[in-house]
């Protein structure tokens, strides 16, 4: 099973805590490496695509990976990590990538963020 390690960097001073989304709810990583493990299956129109506990999918059908900020038992944003800015290769092998934390402003990071694969 394929599985996506996502190193976070540049985490703000002060930031809320960081853990990763799941269909279950909240799942801390380690420090600041989140592991998603999945599987690649084809979805109605053939296309394969990653499935797992942590992969969100869009309407669009493009799949991603949310880093959820949490602050006092809830969840004040998120980091969208998306599965189709990965080679093709990389997507069936798994990989790791690295995501700053940390948006132009100095604040904790929001929305879809850019990666740079390790």
């Amino acid at each position: 099973m394929p599985i996506l390690t996502i190193l976070v960097e540049d985490l703000p001073e002060g930031a809320p805590h960081l853990a990763i989304q799941t269909k279950r709810g909240y799942e801390d990583g380690e420090g600041l490496r989140f592991s998603v493990p999945y599987e690649l299956r084809a979805d109605r129109s053939g296309v394969i695509q990653p499935i797992g506990d942590a992969v969100q999918k869009q309407p669009d059908g493009r799949r991603f990976v949310y880093l959820a900020w949490l602050s006092g038992g809830g969840m004040v944003g998120r980091i969208k990590v998306q599965f189709d800015e990965l080679p093709a290769e990389q997507l069936a092998e798994g990989a790791s990538v690295v995501v700053s934390a940390t948006d132009r402003r100095g604040k904790p990071a929001g929305g879809t963020v850019a990666f740079r694969v390790v």
